[in-house]
């Protein structure tokens, strides 16, 4: 079976592909996508450390304030030791 020039025109229309310009933009962009996600992965993981220890002294803090909460609830009086006349 012979194809007519018309025909082959159509399929070279179909068959093409990107252009150099195309592939370098959307190379660049993606470069600048996975740049910034790598960005902000390695921030989270350099401020890991501090934030770990505020979150172990939060912890400690608020074992501290329980602690003094629970001891003044439990005092039922305060006796002095000053002798009386």
């Amino acid at each position: 079976m012979r194809q007519g020039p018309k025909a082959i025109a159509a399929l070279r229309r179909d068959e093409r592909g990107l252009t150099l310009v195309e592939l370098i933009v959307a190379a660049s962009l993606g470069l600048v996508v996975v740049g910034g996600a790598l960005t902000m992965f390695m921030g989270g993981v350099r401020s890991e450390p501090r934030t770990a220890s505020k979150v172990a002294a939060i912890q400690e803090a608020r074992a501290t304030i329980d602690r003094i909460t629970r001891e003044l609830r439990q005092g039922l009086e305060v006796r002095t030791t000053t002798p009386t006349p």
